[in-house]
């Protein structure tokens, strides 16, 4: 037999293209996870993506599914596809350690809710994917994770965002085909920005969040991670409990997108960022979208304060225990929900209310357009020993805005700085639209690639 493409062929090593080789009989669901358990130990190692694998459950779950396929069930997309977990969400028979000595190492009983979905669906779930102490931070150097931080596999000298960062890399290195990520301020579109693969951050409530752990009530999702937007189409659906769906391809003609002036001059881009993004507009607009710069009367940081406040408290309010554990915890977490303990019940619900207004008018602008683009990052990826190079590349983003709101954002990689660091543009869309937004995102890579083409 034939073996797929190579793990470092971004692009063409995708679900559909492994998942068409299967199906024509020309790999197993046994060889692609082979080769991706050779990649993981071949590179592991050095890049310190999964935290724990189980080859075993994995191969077993291979050959089965080898089985089925062989007598004519096909489970649909990811059908012998292998997938990894970020390591704050609960996969049975391992433990969930999320990077922090407050967790037991007790082996869950049971998936996570999307877990399930996926296996439902014939993934093959891998392993646990290095997550941020507690899946928390905004970069800084954290002295008490239990587990190694993950490393860029572009240049593991180089920040690989966060909190999702070892489900990015996975992807990224080829040691699975798709992970799941969480999110609470950005911790799916920063290191997916950061490695140069597509995340989405789902519609508020799109994804169950049972068996993850939980930081925020109203500010936390769970959702993909993949090499491209094609594959995050069908990971979504199964990770809702969709049948398998042949989603149409849509084109950028007469699609309407909006550039937050605010959002960009707040932000003051890196040079290398500026020009990416300028360059990737024109394309939207040589491809027939209708881009439009529009005024939002709210700053970036306006969102940030009232994200502070309410993910603060939400969180406190769930793990105040983490405060009787001083000594278990890196010193930015223990000053973090020390902060959140002063937030007093009037803070948080003027900060509810603040939060409203501010939705209400990007409800506006979302009425009156399709889509919303950004930078995913208005920084360069900083090298992974600059911690306030670090902090502002997770900061100096719109990330928290669509936590806040609620509307599905998407991040896809737009190409290279000249240091061959991966940079992104975020897209974001109507809530309830995250199929829509995929396929536009589809839409967008294939302009970007043809753009990049000799």
């Amino acid at each position: 037999m034939n073996s797929p493409a190579s793990k470092t062929d971004s692009t063409s090593d995708s679900i559909e293209a492994v998942g068409r080789a299967l199906r024509a009989d020309e790999v197993s669901a046994t060889e692609i996870l082979s080769q991706c358990l050779a990649a993981i130990e071949r590179d592991n190692p050095r890049l310190r993506a999964l935290v724990s694998i189980d080859p075993g459950t994995a191969l077993h779950a291979a050959i089965a599914l080898d089985v089925e396929l062989a007598s004519g069930q096909d489970r649909g997309p990811l059908h012998g596809i292998p997938v990894v977990v970020k390591d704050t969400l609960d996969v049975a028979g391992m433990p969930t350690i999320g990077g922090s000595a407050t967790f037991t190492r007790i082996a869950a009983s049971r998936d996570a809710a999307v877990v399930a979905r996926l296996r439902t669906a014939g993934a093959i779930i891998l392993g646990k994917a290095t997550t941020w102490e507690l899946g928390c931070g905004v970069g800084e150097l954290q002295t008490r994770a239990t587990s190694a931080e993950a490393h860029n596999p572009v240049d593991p000298a180089y920040f690989s965002g966060g909190s999702s960062s070892g489900s990015a890399v996975a992807v990224a290195a080829g040691f699975a085909y798709g992970a799941v990520g969480a999110d609470t301020g950005g911790s799916i579109r920063s290191p997916a920005s950061a490695c140069g693969i597509a995340g989405l951050k789902p519609s508020f409530g799109a994804v169950e969040r049972d068996g993850a752990f939980a930081h925020s009530t109203s500010l936390d999702h769970v959702g993909p991670m993949a090499r491209q937007a094609s594959d995050l189409l069908a990971l979504q659906a199964a990770m809702l409990g969709m049948p398998a769906i042949n989603f149409p391809a849509t084109g950028l003609d007469g699609a309407r997108f909006a550039v937050v002036r605010e959002w960009i001059e707040d932000a003051q881009l890196d040079a290398a960022v500026a020009d990416n993004f300028e360059s990737r507009i024109a394309q939207l607009r040589s491809a027939g979208a209708l881009v439009e710069f529009r005024s939002i009367g709210a700053p970036v940081t306006e969102w940030r304060k009232v994200m502070e406040i309410i993910g603060g408290f939400e969180s406190l309010s769930r793990n105040r225990h983490l405060l009787d554990m001083p000594d278990a915890i890196s010193p930015s977490i223990l000053t973090w929900l020390e902060s959140a303990a002063q937030i007093t019940p009037q803070r948080y619900w003027d900060a509810l209310a603040q939060r409203e207004a501010l939705t209400a008018r990007l409800q506006t602008l979302m009425s009156e357009q399709d889509f919303l683009a950004c930078p995913a990052a208005g920084n360069r990826v900083p090298r992974a020993d600059d911690e306030a190079g670090r902090v502002t590349y997770s900061l100096n983003s719109v990330n928290a805005i669509y936590n806040l709101s609620g509307h599905p954002a998407l991040s896809i990689p737009t190409g290279f700085d000249d240091r061959g660091l991966p940079l992104g543009m975020q897209v974001a869309t109507r809530r309830g639209a995250d199929f829509r937004l995929l396929q536009m995102g589809c839409a967008m890579e294939e302009v970007f690639t043809a753009g990049n083409a000799p």
